[in-house]
């Protein structure tokens, strides 16, 4: 092969990064050299990330700010823009530049901005078309020494535990909203005041409030459990798991927990399925509630992948442990009936926000111990994971009077739920607390920095590290907890939960496992070139497979 082009002179990696954005020169394809790092060019990308399918004859557009024809749909997908038809094709006045791989698309095509890698060294979001998302959101939590050797405006201790997101750490105007509307929930609904009552109805019908569009569930099921769960040392699982599994009451009570099943409009199963826990401290919030259907709906089809979203029975009317049985109950019957509802257990997964994502922990635990099915992959958002009220914890003392959880409510919710305080040290209760980590599947954990509950996913994610698991961690600096909840209106909401549904078409094998370690193995080669000092290639297709050839060797460990 021949050798790489001589690179200018770089004295380190920013300096490198800059000299080569300014190299705007074309290839031999369609667009210009991207402006990221280490002369990736427009090339490597088209050659490592887009289908072999995909048609070429749809790339040729005008420069910037003339009309072209949209390369994603062809001028078909947003009527709205259309300005004229020729023999060309339909022509679209509205074009975006995803930055990742420079391609101009109409809006409908690349509409998304995002926080790219740390080692793109981008300070605020950026857009990316639907095509690179799935890769893009990966390579986020890439193997990248160089990251470390970037200074930017993220911190470097934040840096150290995962992913964070681009922008300054201020809150968002949305999450500010949403603190003022939490603050209003709890007053009204009697919570964290001393003496007060609980009103159940009243907070059934502030977070009940229905939208202008509504998500209904394609399949309700109507799960059979007990009214009140057998201590563990008395339990038959093999009883519980045949009542489960014949659709049979317990005792002859007729209790029962609703399943809100969603699936993929498009394809045919057997279909992923992914197990959706909703938050609310235990107390508030429904399956049912229209966030949390239009959040399953959202991601049964850029997953492609069936949802079962638990509605398991709240405190303070149900004590510990029974959101963790009805959470596992609900595995179990995923596990013992999913199969006549076209679902691929094979690649089953557990997801939730907040309490919901200890549930999601917790049925994990369950599931290992239990000797039952063991989910393949586990998401969580901002989980809680130990005492919330402990000053131990920095996050803790940092956000103790909010946004939206303060101390005061936090510890009412801990009394709701725990009839008796030293149910507290419960390795169901809190996951933290367990000492063996070695038998749990991967995870990811999604966190908001200005959140009371952010080391808890800090923690988590150092134990499972440290017990071999692998795990990513994002923190997105801009949010408060219950963040996803605003995905209509919030980018980063919609980033947090399209990172959820890459990462679960990754572990559920719907990517291109080669054409992805090709993505990897070119920026660990560039972060090693980086810390050795060397100086980066320009762009070129004989530079880059040069730079991927020596980095396929070092992929495997991952």
């Amino acid at each position: 092969d021949p050798a790489p082009p001589p690179a200018p002179a770089c004295t380190d990696l920013r300096t490198c990064t800059r000299r080569l954005s300014r190299q705007r020169a074309s290839t031999s394809l369609h667009y210009e050299t991207v402006d990221s790092i280490a002369g990736i060019s427009k090339l490597s990308h088209e050659r490592l990330i887009l289908p072999e399918t995909f048609d070429h004859e749809l790339q040729q557009y005008a420069p910037d700010g003339k009309k072209s024809v949209c390369p994603g749909c062809g001028g078909r997908a947003r009527r709205s823009s259309i300005t004229k038809s020729s023999q060309d094709g339909v022509k679209i006045s509205a074009m975006n530049k995803c930055v990742f791989c420079s391609r101009s698309l109409c809006t409908n095509c690349n509409y998304m901005l995002v926080s790219y890698p740390q080692h793109y060294m981008f300070t605020t979001a950026k857009r990316a078309c639907n095509r690179c998302i799935p890769v893009l959101m990966l390579l986020r939590h890439a193997r990248a020494t160089a990251a470390h050797r970037v200074t930017d405006v993220r911190c470097a201790e934040l840096r150290a535990e995962g992913f964070v997101s681009a922008g300054q750490a201020e809150i968002t105007l949305q999450g500010k909203a949403l603190d003022k509307a939490s603050q209003l929930l709890f007053s009204l609904a009697g919570m964290g005041g001393e003496g007060s009552a609980f009103s159940r109805a009243t907070a059934d019908f502030i977070t009940g409030l229905k939208y202008s569009t509504k998500y209904n569930a394609d399949h309700t099921v109507a799960l059979p459990v007990p009214a009140e769960w057998p201590p563990r040392p008395q339990r038959d699982e093999e009883a519980i798991r045949r009542t489960i599994r014949r659709g049979e009451h317990f005792d002859g009570e007729r209790n029962t927990i609703e399943l809100l099943l969603y699936r993929p409009k498009e394809g045919q199963g057997p279909f992923p399925v992914l197990v959706w826990f909703h938050g609310g401290g235990f107390c508030l919030n429904r399956a049912s509630d229209q966030p949390y259907q239009a959040l399953c709906r959202f991601v049964s089809e850029n997953t492609k992948c069936v949802v079962v979203s638990v509605d398991y029975r709240r405190a303070p009317d149900y004590k510990y442990p029974t959101q963790c049985e009805d959470a596992y109950a609900a595995w179990l019957w995923v596990s013992e009936c999913g199969g006549a509802f076209g679902l691929d257990l094979k690649r089953a997964a557990v997801a939730g926000d907040s309490a919901g994502g200890t549930l999601a922990a917790v049925t994990t635990l369950m599931a290992i111990d239990r000797y039952a099915l063991i989910p393949c992959h586990q998401v969580l958002y901002y989980p809680c994971l130990t005492d919330p009220t402990s000053p131990e914890i920095k996050s803790h003392r940092d956000y103790a009077a909010g946004p939206v959880l303060p101390k005061d409510v936090l510890a009412w919710c801990m009394k709701q739920l725990f009839a008796q305080p030293d149910q507290l040290q419960d390795e169901y209760a809190m996951p933290l607390q367990r000492a063996d980590m070695s038998r749990v599947p991967s995870c990811s954990i999604i966190n908001a920095l200005h959140d009371p509950l952010c080391d808890h996913g800090r923690l988590y994610f150092e134990k499972l590290r440290e017990s071999g698991v692998p795990v990513r961690r994002s923190v997105y600096r801009r949010s408060i907890h219950g963040f996803i909840a605003l995905m209509d209106v919030d980018a980063a909401a919609l980033e947090a939960v399209t990172e959820m549904c890459s990462l679960l078409r990754f572990e559920f094998g719907m990517g291109d496992p080669k054409r992805l370690k090709e993505s990897i193995a070119v920026v660990d080669w560039v972060a090693r070139a980086a810390a050795a000092g060397k100086a980066m290639p320009s762009s070129g297709e004989a530079a880059v497979a040069a730079a991927v050839r020596p980095a396929k060797s070092h992929i495997g460990d991952r």
